[in-house]
Formats: structure tokens, C-alpha cells, sequence
């Protein structure tokens, strides 16, 4: 089996060299016996081309710096977006569901903080930063992010987008 698959996978990326990753499928779909084994379902030679060519079917990597990274789904700090504020102004009210506060880990409430560019000491409790996120949104620090965050937001996405356009270049090459 695992002769059978390294010559599947050769065979596909000899296919793609040659006829382009649009026309591979269908033309090793129906040349595959050239290869002494059964034809190919469109199924099998698409998981072996994201295997071969993943970057072709990807965004690719975020832009990291620090703790943020910024990719196809924008700003996040250790893995975790924004919460808009009416997510934010959800959570701190008194009628509040049991499961919304539950979602809102120490890890959520420390990267909103960050998202926001509010200081908070790493050492607090997750009741602190609760209360420190808490304080913030009724004060209007979460209306918009501070200027430092906005300024690296912004310098994030220009790097994101130029790293976007070197990946489009490079799929098109392979088309």
C-alpha cells in the first residue's frame, strides 16, 4: 500500500508539472492505468493534490508579531479574534446566560484585553481580568482599539496583503 501511494503521489505531481493543477484531475483520472494501477476517483487525486499542493488551496500563513498574528480572518491575539463590543457588552449584563460566561476563559478575557491595547498584569486572576475587561467596556476603552493596536493592526494587514499577493503569484504559476 505504501508503494502503491509514494507512486500515486508521484504520479499526480508528475501530472501537475506537466499539464497544471487545473487539468490534473482529469487527466490522471483517465491516465492513471499508465501507472499499472486502478483508475483514480476525482476524491483520491484531490486529497493527494492538497497533500502535494496545499499552498494552492490555502491562505497563506498569517503575519506574526508578538502574540498577534493577522491572516484571512484579521487580527487575533494568541489564536483568538476580536469580540465586537456588543459581544463584549453581552457578557456584562445581569442577565447574562451561564454559558457566555462560561466561554470566557482566562485566555478569551486576556486577549481582548490585548486586542483593545487595555494594560493588565499577566499574574491576575481571571476575576480580575474579568473585572478589568468589565471596567473597560463601560468606560468606552473598547469602543474602538487603542492607537497602538490600531497602528499594528494596520501594519499587519500591509504585510498580510503583501504576502497574499507573493501567494496568488505563486498559485498562478502552478496553474
Amino acid at each position: 500500500m505504501l508503494l502503491q501511494s509514494l507512486t500515486t503521489a508521484a504520479y499526480v505531481n508528475l501530472c501537475a508539472k506537466r499539464y497544471g493543477v487545473k487539468k490534473t484531475i482529469d487527466r490522471a483520472c483517465h491516465s492513471h492505468v499508465t501507472c499499472m494501477q486502478p483508475p483514480l476517483s476525482s476524491s483520491q487525486l484531490t486529497n493527494i493534490l492538497h497533500a502535494c499542493y496545499g499552498f494552492l488551496f490555502f491562505s497563506p500563513e498569517p503575519v506574526r508579531s508578538g502574540v498577534f498574528t493577522y491572516g484571512k480572518d484579521g487580527i487575533q491575539a494568541s489564536g483568538i479574534s476580536r469580540a465586537p463590543l456588543s459581544e463584549l457588552r453581552l457578557l456584562f449584563r445581569k442577565n447574562a446566560s451561564a454559558a457566555r460566561v462560561r466561554a470566557a476563559t482566562k485566555p478569551w478575557i486576556t486577549a481582548q484585553l490585548q486586542l483593545y491595547g487595555i494594560p493588565f498584569k499577566k499574574s491576575d486572576s481571571a476575576a480580575q481580568l474579568r473585572a478589568a475587561l468589565e471596567s473597560a467596556v463601560k468606560t468606552g476603552k473598547c469602543n474602538t482599539p487603542g492607537p497602538s493596536i490600531a497602528a499594528l493592526e494596520q501594519s499587519l494587514s500591509e504585510q498580510y496583503q503583501q504576502r497574499l499577493k507573493a501567494h496568488e503569484k505563486e498559485v498562478d504559476r502552478w496553474r
